[in-house]
């Protein structure tokens, strides 16, 4: 096998696996709504690693130096919008007339589910900066062809989907064997989880 291609599975793998968020997010989604959400949850946030591996590959070190002064404004904006959505999730958890796994086969939903995913992990500053740092700690003289970075991304991307996928599936699973009181305790603490990551970022500013 490549080892471009292995490369990219490691740096996938690696940037995939680390437990936030996106993760709580995911196995959340799977497990009140059902697998398809949860499999679309996972392919958002897999689709946002797909877009920074090859940004990062073709023009990491441009892109590092253009959202250099951003970086603070982007992670201000990324935990608000996670505690709005810990909040928001939360309050729709706890409605009694809420029932987990409705409207599982809305495309509608399914669509919105997998561009919510992807905006929150674009606004992740970190999956850039990960990527990027991976292709600038090249030698300059070791620099991918076109072909080999293609490799590369494709190994990232497949490395990632995996695992959300594994994600999702997981809380597919425990969506079948617990009981709808508890699937709804476990929402709501992920929901408290994903806010507590937002106070967190928040306080890094304060």
């Amino acid at each position: 096998m490549n080892s471009s291609f292995i490369e990219g599975l490691v740096a996938g793998f690696g940037i995939a696996i680390p437990f936030g968020p996106i993760s709580v997010l995911i196995i959340e989604t799977s497990i009140r709504k059902g697998l398809p959400f949860g499999l679309a949850a996972g392919a958002g946030a897999a689709s946002a690693d797909l877009l920074f591996a090859s940004i990062s590959a073709v023009a990491g070190a441009i892109v590092a130096a253009a959202i250099a002064p951003y970086s603070t404004v982007v992670r201000m904006v990324s935990a608000i919008f996670l505690i709005c959505l810990g909040a928001w999730g939360l309050m729709k958890t706890t409605k009694k007339a809420s029932r987990i796994g409705k409207d599982n086969h809305e495309s509608s939903g399914l669509f919105r589910t997998y561009f919510t995913i992807l905006a929150l992990t674009i606004l992740n500053p970190l999956t850039i900066a990960y990527f990027s740092a991976l292709i600038l700690g090249k030698n300059p003289a070791d620099s991918l062809s076109p072909g080999l970075l293609a490799l590369f991304v494709g190994g990232a991307a497949l490395a990632s989907l995996s695992w959300q996928s594994l994600l999702a599936i997981t809380g597919f699973l425990a969506n079948k064997v617990l009981s709808d009181t508890f699937q709804r305790t476990v929402s709501v603490i992920g929901n408290l989880i994903i806010i507590g990551f937002g106070i967190k970022a928040l306080i890094q500013f304060i």
